[in-house]
């Protein structure tokens, strides 16, 4: 039985599956969006979810509008925007406005585990048995800032 709930705005079925792998052990359920209207968005943030994943890629950069309408409805929900074609620099441009996203992500340079450490910071407290979070990768959460791992997982692409 699922006690936490991550809402992915992303039709990229392998991003889908490594989210599962690496968080449905923790009790979260995912529910995937591919393309939400308006009216639908309301729908889906009225139950507030733990966790909102973004997508942000080319060519229409549109996670990154739909991005700042659901941060003006969920404002208190960690917000991850994770990307599979933008550079480091794009999202490090996202990541010095006023209104930024709590996290960080570059898809492809991820494992389940990694995952689940790099999400350690914005997941809620108890979805980690005691002592098991410092075993998670360190990183810099709810700053807007990009983690040096992404900048160099960009450059290897």
């Amino acid at each position: 039985m699922s006690t936490h709930c991550a809402l992915l705005f992303d039709d990229d079925q392998v991003f889908l599956e490594l989210l599962e792998q690496a968080l449905e052990p923790r009790g979260f359920s995912i529910h995937a969006v591919p393309q939400p209207g308006d009216a639908e968005l309301g729908d889906l943030l009225s139950d507030t979810p733990d966790l909102i994943l973004i997508a942000v890629d080319l060519p229409e950069k549109a996670g990154f509008s739909l991005f700042t309408r659901v941060r003006g409805v969920a404002k208190r929900v960690p917000i991850v925007l994770a990307t599979s074609s933008l550079s480091a620099i794009e999202m490090s441009l996202h990541a010095k406005l006023r209104l930024h996203a709590d996290l960080y992500l570059k898809k492809h340079a991820l494992t389940p585990d990694r995952l689940l450490g790099v999400l350690a910071p914005v997941l809620p407290g108890n979805a980690f048995p005691a002592g098991e979070t410092d075993q998670c990768v360190p990183m810099q959460a709810r700053t807007g800032r990009i983690p040096e791992w992404l900048a160099d997982a960009a450059e290897e692409t």
